[in-house]
């Protein structure tokens, strides 16, 4: 089994969207908790079926994390994780740790640590983008839509 789980928070770090994918399971899933370092159930059953999109998951303490703040703190060391629970497993047959992910929306072209990957063989960007957008153009003219009469 093998799978993608993501959780993101929301600007005043109340609440958070799980989201989660995963596939090549034994059997039927059955359900999908957030459990916490010592197996404390977090977020009851999230859902029974893979995909799931942006489940809530309103981020308040519990018997491992007593306040709000240390659940956060729980969240960002690592220590909440996703189970999957099937059929075949139902104390949980694949799970996952949380980690956190540094990034942004905005796209910033001048970061000097980007690099444009390589182009195959010999092909420069004036070629290719010589050869890409004539064939762009005509791909496109040729869908367009017979005149219809009235």
């Amino acid at each position: 089994a093998s799978g993608v789980a993501s959780e993101q928070l929301e600007g005043d770090y109340d609440n958070a969207k799980v989201s989660i994918n995963v596939s090549g399971l034994s059997s039927v899933e059955v359900s999908a908790y957030l459990r916490i370092n010592n197996d404390q159930v977090i977020r009851n059953n999230l859902g029974s079926t893979s995909p799931l999109t942006d489940i809530l998951w309103n981020i308040r303490a519990a018997a491992a994390a007593t306040t709000d703040q240390a659940m956060l703190d729980e969240l960002r060391t690592g220590e909440v994780y996703l189970d999957i629970n099937t059929q075949n497993y139902n104390t949980g047959e694949i799970t996952g740790h949380f980690n956190k992910a540094s990034g942004t929306l905005d796209f910033d072209p001048t970061r000097p640590d980007l690099i444009a990957p390589p182009l195959p063989g010999t092909l420069t960007a004036v070629d290719a983008e010589r050869d890409i957008y004539p064939s762009w153009i005509n791909q496109h003219l040729a869908r367009r839509r017979p005149a219809t009469t009235r």
